[in-house]
């Protein structure tokens, strides 16, 4: 991920939290970053503030924000739903930065304008001017809203060659993807979608188009197995009841993927740890949401 891709996806937060280490406590308040080159990105704190010292000892920071903490409305066993949104995570090592670099780095960088503009506006934060210049920078989304209408078609042909050779069954595929979708309003006007140009997306309603999306999602479940993590993906068309797992699904968690469907709702498991498994054989989805978290 870019520099200049990791401080979009934290300005549009805004506001975001830092933590730094002191007397083996977390000590956390709210900032923002206000600036970003080839080097890394930047913020600031007064010197005289605890904030400041701390960073200085450790030389360490982790910054964490979401873009809407709104409560939409609860479930019926209580649980919170939030609009679609993603939290941003970085882990990073910071270092002082002299004012008078920041100002003349300015002068030919867009990028680092408003922090030259902080430092005339603000004397007392003048030298307490930072940069992360190494981290390590999650970024979780937590709703894929519209994720049918946004699979890159190239990308989803490299993942299909991983597994199909015959090239008429690629080719039948791409003719899928191409195909126009012929739309009626309540007025009887048409509208078209797609066609030979369009470059992204799966037929809403298509009945190859769930596959070919869990083709593409799956190298979600390859990133999550690779840092160690479990990772649960579901669909859901309404409010509904916990389902319980059926013996057929059971019987599947030999498999990579485990499918817990219930009458309205579907879950894709993908997992690789064992106490997981077995919470899940052992009851309802209640007890595989707690052996998830």
């Amino acid at each position: 991920m870019k520099i200049s891709e990791v401080y979009a996806y934290a300005e549009k937060i805004g506001v975001l939290v830092f933590s730094t280490i002191h007397n083996n406590e977390v000590h956390s308040r709210v900032a923002h970053f206000n600036g970003f080159d080839e080097g890394g990105i930047y913020f600031r704190t007064m010197v005289n503030k605890p904030f400041c010292r701390q960073l200085e000892a450790t030389n360490k920071v982790t910054v964490c924000g979401i873009t809407d903490t709104t409560i939409i409305e609860h479930t019926k066993d209580g649980a919170p739903i939030f609009p679609p949104s993603y939290s941003f995570r970085l882990i990073g090592e910071v270092k002082k930065v002299n004012p008078q670099v920041i100002i003349e780095k300015s002068k030919t960088n867009k990028g680092l304008l408003t922090a030259a503009q902080d430092i005339e506006k603000y004397p007392a934060m003048a030298e307490g001017n930072f940069i992360i210049h190494k981290a390590k920078v999650e970024v979780f989304d937590a709703d894929l809203s519209g994720y049918f209408d946004t699979i890159p078609h190239n990308k989803l042909m490299i993942l299909l060659k991983e597994r199909i050779s015959d090239p008429r069954v690629l080719n039948l595929i791409v003719m899928w993807l191409k195909c126009p979708i012929i739309e009626v309003d309540e007025r009887g006007k048409q509208r078209v979608f797609g066609g030979k140009k369009n470059k992204i997306g799966t037929p809403q309603g298509g009945v190859i188009s769930p596959l070919l999306a869990n083709i593409y999602l799956n190298l979600l479940a390859r990133a999550s197995e690779y840092s160690g993590e479990a990772l649960v993906i579901f669909g859901e068309d309404d409010h509904i009841e916990d389902p319980k797992v059926s013996k057929s699904t059971a019987e599947a968690l030999s498999w990579a993927v485990l499918d817990v469907t219930g009458d309205t709702h579907s879950y894709s498991f993908y997992h690789h740890k064992p106490d997981i498994r077995s919470a899940i054989i052992a009851g309802t989805i209640d007890t595989f949401r707690t052996a998830f978290n």
